[in-house]
């Protein structure tokens, strides 16, 4: 049974950032990063977002449950764990959960409980390889670090091989294969080891897993 509800984590500071972007020819309107909050941001606006983000993956054959999922589905992956979101002049243009550890069992790595997962990571096809995405990782990977766990993982489709080649450029290593029931292809799971106790002198609560 996969946990819901953000009610374990801490609530995320808001803040901004102007992305300076090569092959956009000027600088970029200026991102907000913020913690999801069902009171506010509309889940059809996320639907919407992961579509157009896995189009491309959905063009190559391969059925990612974000391809064509509803918003019901959106709404149940956005509680899974600590969703985060990048906005940009109003619009919704990133997202990524973070699943806390041991609540995912596809794969012996993922069913760890020193082992963090991020899901349903999406950033507009436009403003992909601005630095939105790594913004949101890096938030993921800080939250997972600040409840406590060692590493960060994941899972994608072995075809993708540019996504693989990404998360490998960011310090993702293979860890293992997987199978989802009724997907057309096989998944890589890959891993992160995380910096320990890097929250420890800030918020007064000990990172290691109990």
């Amino acid at each position: 049974l996969i946990h819901g509800g953000n009610e374990w984590a801490e609530p995320w500071k808001f803040y901004r950032r102007e992305l300076e972007c090569s092959g956009y020819g000027s600088r970029m309107a200026e991102v907000e990063y913020v913690r999801w909050d069902s009171a506010i941001h509309p889940v059809q606006e996320i639907t919407r977002l992961v579509h157009s983000a896995y189009k491309r993956l959905g063009d190559m054959g391969l059925n990612f449950t974000a391809v064509d999922q509803d918003d019901d589905m959106t709404r149940y992956r956005l509680s899974e764990g600590s969703s985060f979101l990048a906005i940009q002049e109003g619009k919704i243009v990133g997202t990524i959960t973070l699943v806390r550890p041991g609540q995912e069992d596809i794969h012996p790595w993922l069913a760890r409980d020193d082992v963090a997962h991020f899901t349903q990571f999406a950033v507009e096809p436009e403003l992909q390889g601005s630095g939105i995405g790594r913004e949101l990782l890096r938030m993921a990977e800080d939250e997972a670090a600040r409840i406590g766990a060692e590493h960060i993982a994941l899972d994608t489709a072995v075809p993708a091989a540019h996504l693989v080649e990404m998360y490998a450029k960011w310090g993702y290593v293979e860890v293992g294969l997987c199978q989802w029931p009724g997907k057309r292809y096989q998944s890589v799971v890959m891993s992160k080891e995380l910096p320990g106790n890097r929250f420890s002198q800030t918020d007064g609560a000990s990172t290691t897993p109990s």
